[in-house]
């Protein structure tokens, strides 16, 4: 019987051991486990393709190059001595797409040097050399791309992870990961993997032959030409033979590997020449560019290390705001909104491939151009040759400009006010010796391990950013910048930051470093030997700690980031203005009584074991979590905060737990509108409602944008009925909010609504919303008010059973206040529910697009009003405008009255910048139409960055109490937008009111403009010199290509109808029989057609309207006027018995006139038809005679 032997497999597992599997061939050292191959694996030598075995299962088996399809290697790796041979003889075994399976140590896990017969541990950067760094190794056909890369959890990461850290942190706590799951995958190199092969193989060897043949030149001239005279030929007896010294050989053209870069200070050297044209940033000058631009922080998702570009990224969009132009931060390609990006993590794109930036992109390196770097990448050099780059360093462009990418240009780090941020703490108050921020290495952990071993108190932070890193640099004696690589540059990036708010900096490097040349002076810069001496000595002597930061602050002024971007790229651009003098004063703080001390033994947690392990878990890292975003102070000992309720006041301790289950009462309604108004109209992509409860309110956004709910458990169920497509975190809200990224919180709304009055201490979540609400774009808060809701004087517990504490609003933005939310958020009232539509319930609304912040410079804002016979008001609204700084272009259009004389007197006053007439001649219609495309034609003329089309009888308001229209625009125009809305809130003229000259305190009555066409007023945009579009919307919307309009709409206070003189003069005069030559042909100023059929106006009964209380009107109606909703549909429960009276009264006078006007052309129908009965018999009759002559 003829047998056959199995068919070899295509797959392998080496180092097999007892790990034995029928459908691989098993390769091992062991021959205990009887292997179908038995190889020394020390060395890769029984692997080489072509080599013959002889196996058990399948006979002799020679292997061939590309034969396998998967090779698995699980636990072998840390073992073989020459893994460069073996991860060769892999390469070769695989065919093209094949896979190799790894399982390897950690490098910080138990496990990892625990067993004698390890010979190294990995990390993530262990694969670099096989992938990326490919020509290294000698590979000139094929390497790997690395597929995955997972990690492994010991008990201690599970811990932890459960505990909700995350898997950035995770990687860097020592035992908390047991091992690394990497698939690699076998490709052909790549055209462009060739060249980089080519370059790196064959330059060095050009560039010998290069020197040889100089070499042989050089010595062929000296042999021609004979010793010098009065000098012997040949060395002197005895002393060695010394080689002709070449020319340095130029640069290797297009060489893009990363390259070592020495610490020393760099020599003199000739300047490079200028960026190639094509890719040179900011092309097209100040005019083009100013405007053209956003600062893209690329932010993925779990990585939180991008917040540390964000200081730069703000730094250099408060520089174009100087220079008058703008570039806003985003953190997401939606944001772009047809800007180019300055690209600052384009490193981070750069894993997985290419990313399709569009042309005129610009990258802003912010990392050191080293061979030790953990992050650069062949892809990243590969999208720098592609696109215009930026460096902060001269050292690091001039490497740029030898690795073949010679557009590199030069823009140093600066000075911006914006940065000076961090509140400062008097010296005596600082309990923190030395605070160092970032990861820690074998070199870090030395110096920090032996600040400590001095005595010192040292903190060390990792992956915290933002105001919880700022709370620790305040309270710190000394903050130490020291390098990760031997061979690196000047950290200019963190220490600008630190020396901008007055820090003393101790940094690692030479005094002569060029790159810190700016900075001499302002910090100690020492050698690696010399930080720990150093240190201790600025611990102990304030004085001189406090000259350095004042000296290092002093020289951050001296290099301002816009006058560097001007100088470098923008000579046209307009000159800043200065900065205030007051910022050069020395700053003394007095103790800020918020900070916590920190005892010395709460600053080293790791376990002594540890600490004796791994010399980096020594160092003491204060903040750990990135899932409880509290700052470090808080993370030792949290300090208490007032809750602002009443005296006596009783607190409910065993509230019951509430399920949100569906009762038929929508409550707190207009929260969720406002909510998904915010995303549809700022074009934002999530809604984040904490403690979300059933998720029934979101039912009908669950489709149009990402919801993630978060709450405890049993609400889980509920979220899936009724958000099948949403996100669920479970979280236990008395704990606060679960951390999230922060391009993800970029592009919320945040909901948290009627929840912190179920909380036993709800200060732990409002500290959350409040720092989340810095980065998010809104944040909803709401709960019941407790005067409101349950009637004065009462002291609790709430009557909810459900419910442990309540405030009224006043009490609450206390509250909120003392937790971190701005003082310039919004706080007001809104309905408790659809049934009831009692105004009950406190809402708050922050966020960095809510909660306003003055920018570093003004914009500018033109009014332009068209005025026809508004004498009694003209004057006020003029006056009322320069006040708020706008500039105030008058356009008459013939007035009668003696508006246009009011104006030029205005004009010579200074108040007014330009008065003119339009048309060119009176005429007998109110040509609105004509008028409209005027007044766009003549704003684009106009320099201001903003126009707003305005009514003359109209005072507009900023959304922010105490803020101006200018200081607000300018806020808006930094966020992005490029057009505002308004709410109009219409003044009449009321009985009783006594004849007076007109000023807007004489009313105090109001109704919310209510026609469709006042609930869309876009008419505030920003000026780009384009002609807008007013005329199609009659003159309430104006459109252009770009249109991105403010969510929160700004106030319209209108006065059409004054007193009875002038609204009869105004409506019988100079309206209705102007307007019908417009009213028939577009349907346009229907407004007034109610008073047709009537002759006299009468005053408006105050009951019919709504009482305008200066004090409570912004949170009374706090949802009307920032958003419209709630207009629609307001009316009042029992319609007042005058108005309906009065509108009956009207109704019936025009179904009078109506009828009049019927028998009219009745009468008229009838004399006309015997009319032309008559002509006929004429026409007859002269038929007739025709016909007889």
């Amino acid at each position: 019987m003829n047998l056959h032997r199995p068919i070899v497999p295509s797959r392998m597992n080496l180092g097999s051991g007892k790990d034995f599997r029928l459908e691989y061939l098993n390769v091992d050292i062991d021959p205990s486990w009887y292997p179908d191959v038995l190889i020394d694996l020390s060395t890769a030598e029984g692997l080489e393709d072509g080599f013959t075995v002889e196996t058990a299962r399948f006979g002799p088996v020679t292997l061939q190059p590309g034969s396998f399809d998967e090779i698995i290697a699980y636990d072998v790796l840390e073992q073989v001595p020459d893994l460069i041979g073996m991860m060769t003889a892999c390469l070769k075994l695989l065919r093209l797409g094949g896979t190799f399976d790894i399982n390897v140590p950690y490098d910080l896990s138990f496990g990892a040097w625990q067993d004698p017969t390890h010979l190294r541990t990995f990390n993530e950067r262990s694969w670099q050399y096989y992938s990326e760094w490919f020509w290294y190794l000698g590979w000139n056909e094929a390497r790997f791309e690395r597929d995955t890369l997972q990690y492994v959890l010991s008990p201690v990461g599970i811990e932890l992870h459960e505990k909700g850290v995350d898997g950035q942190e995770l990687t860097r706590v020592p035992r908390a990961i047991d091992s690394l799951q990497v698939r690699l995958r076998k490709v052909e190199l790549s055209e462009e993997d060739r060249h980089t092969w080519n370059i790196y193989r064959e330059g060095p060897r050009q560039e010998a032959q290069s020197r040889a043949a100089m070499l042989a030149n050089a010595r062929a001239l000296a042999e021609a030409a004979g010793p010098a005279p009065g000098q012997a030929a040949g060395p002197a007896p005895g002393a060695p033979a010394r080689p002709a010294r070449p020319e340095a050989p130029a640069p290797v053209a297009n060489l893009h590997t990363p390259m070592a870069v020495s610490s020393a200070p760099a020599p003199a050297m000739t300047p490079d020449p200028a960026p190639a044209a094509a890719l040179a940033p900011f092309s097209g000058g100040w005019s083009t560019v100013r405007d053209r631009h956003c600062l893209w922080i690329v932010a993925p998702d779990g990585n939180p290390h991008h917040q540390a570009f964000a200081e730069i990224a703000e730094g250099l969009q408060e520089a174009f705001a100087e220079l008058g132009g703008s570039a806003p931060v985003v953190y997401h390609p939606s944001e772009w909104r047809g800007r180019l990006p300055i690209v600052f993590g384009a490193h981070l794109l750069t894993k997985t491939g290419l990313p399709p930036l569009p042309e005129g992109s610009i990258v802003f390196n912010l990392e050191q151009i080293s061979d030790e770097s953990q992050v650069l990448n062949r892809n990243y050099f590969t999208l720098m040759r592609k696109h215009s780059v930026l460096d902060f360093s001269d050292r690091n462009r001039r490497t740029l400009v030898r690795a073949g990418i010679p557009h590199a240009d030069l823009l140093e780090v600066g000075y911006s006010p914006g940065l000076t941020r961090i509140r400062p703490v008097a010296q005596a108050d600082k309990d923190i010796d030395v605070l160092f921020y970032g990861s820690t290495n074998e070199r870090r952990a030395r110096i920090l391990t032996a600040l400590q071993e001095k005595g010192l108190k040292v903190a060390n932070l990792f992956g915290v950013y933002g105001e919880e890193r700022d709370a620790m640099i305040a309270r710190a004696k000394v903050v130490l910048n020291l390098h990760y690589y031997r061979a690196s540059i000047f950290e200019a990036v963190r220490v600008s930051y630190l020396l901008a708010n007055r820090v003393c900096v101790v940094s690692e490097g030479e005094p002569g470093d060029p790159d810190a040349a700016r900075f001499a002076g302002g910090l100690a810069m020492v050698p690696y030997d010399a930080l720990v001496a150093t240190c201790v000595a600025l611990a102990a002597d304030p004085e001189r700690r406090e000259s350095l930061a004042e000296a290092g602050f002093a020289r951050m002024l001296a290099s301002r980031q816009a006058d560097l971007l001007r100088a470098r790229f923008f000579p046209d651009a307009p000159e800043p203005a200065p900065l205030p003098a007051a910022l050069a004063a020395p700053t003394h703080a007095a103790p800020d009584p918020e900070v916590v001390p920190l005892p010395a033994a709460e600053m080293v947690p790791a376990p002594a074991e540890e600490a004796a392990a791994i010399p980096a878990a020594a160092v003491a890292t204060v903040v750990v979590r990135d899932m409880v975003p509290a700052p470090a102070a808080e993370a030792v000992a949290p300090a208490t905060t007032p809750r602002h309720l009443p005296q006596g006041y009783v607190v409910r301790t065993g509230n019951e737990h509430f399920i949100d289950a569906p009762t038929g009462i929508v409550h707190q309604h207009q929260v969720y509108e406002i909510a998904a108004y915010l995303v549809q109209r700022g074009g934002f992509e999530r809604i984040i409602d904490v403690g979300c409860g059933s998720g029934e309110k979101l039912r009908a956004l669950d489709d149009r944008c990402q919801i993630i709910a978060v709450d405890a458990a049993p609400m889980r169920d509920l979220v899936a009925a009724n958000l099948p497509k949403a996100l669920f975190v479970e979280h236990d809200l008395e704990t606060g909010v679960p951390r999230l990224n922060r391009q993800v919180l970029s592009n919320a709304v945040i909901l948290c609504s009627d929840v912190i009055e179920h909380l036993r201490e709800p200060e732990h979540l409002l500290r959350d919303l409040a720092r989340m609400s810095k980065t998010s774009a809104y944040t909803l808060l709401s709960t019941p008010d407790r005067v409101r809701a349950r009637g004065l004087l009462d002291q609790g517990p709430p009557t909810n059973p459900a419910h442990t504490m309540e405030w009224t609003a006043d009490e609450l933005g206390r509250f909120l206040r003392d937790c971190g939310f701005p003082d310039q958020s919004f706080l007001g009232y809104t309905l408790n529910n659809d049934h009831d539509l009692a105004r009950s319930t406190v809402l708050s609304i922050a966020g960095r697009e809510a909660s306003y912040r003055p920018q570093p410079v003004a914009r500018t804002v033109a009014a332009v009003i068209n005025v026809f016979n508004e004498n009694d008001v003209i004057e006020t609204v003029v006056r009322y405008l320069h006040d708020q700084g706008v500039e105030v272009h008058v356009i008459d259009n013939w007035s009668t009255d003696g508006s246009l004389e009011t104006v030029l007197a205005l004009a010579q006053e200074g108040v007014c910048v330009r008065v003119l007439r339009f048309p060119e001649q009176p005429t007998d219609q109110y040509l609105w139409a004509d008028q409209l495309r005027h007044t766009a034609a003549y704003a684009a003329t106009l320099s201001a960055d903003w126009v707003i089309h305005y009514d003359a009888d109209e005072l507009r308001a900023s959304p922010w109490r105490g803020v101006s229209l200018v200081d607000a625009i300018g806020f808006v125009d930094a966020c992005g937008y490029t057009a505002i809305d308004f709410t109009v809130v219409n003044f009449p003229f009321t009985r009783g009111q006594a004849p007076q000259p007109f000023s807007p305190h004489n009313y105090r009555f109001f109704d919310f403009g209510r026609d469709p066409s006042h609930l869309r007023q876009i008419k505030g945009w920003k000026n780009t010199g384009q002609v807008v579009d007013l005329a199609s919307s009659g003159g309430h919307v104006a459109q252009f290509p770009g249109l991105r309009v403010y969510p929160l709409k700004f106030l319209n206070r209108h006065y059409p109808l004054r007193s009875p003189e002038q609204a009869m003069r105004k409506v019988f005069r100079d309206r209705l029989p102007r307007i019908e030559k417009e009213r028939s042909e577009l349907r346009w100023h229907t407004h007034y057609d109610t008073y047709e059929a009537t002759k006299v106006i009468e005053p408006w009964r105050r009951q019919e309207l709504l009482n305008f209380d200066p004090n409570m009107f912004e949170a009374e109606y706090l949802v009307e006027r920032l958003t419209g909703i709630g207009i629609e549909t307001d009316a009042r429960a029992v319609p007042n018995i005058d108005t309906r009276f009065r509108q009956d009264a009207m109704q019936r006078e025009a179904q009078v006139a109506i009828e009049r006007g019927i028998r009219d052309l009745a009468q008229e129908n009838a004399r006309l038809r015997d009319e032309l009965a008559r002509l006929w018999d004429d026409r007859s009759g002269l038929a007739k005679q025709v016909a007889a002559e």
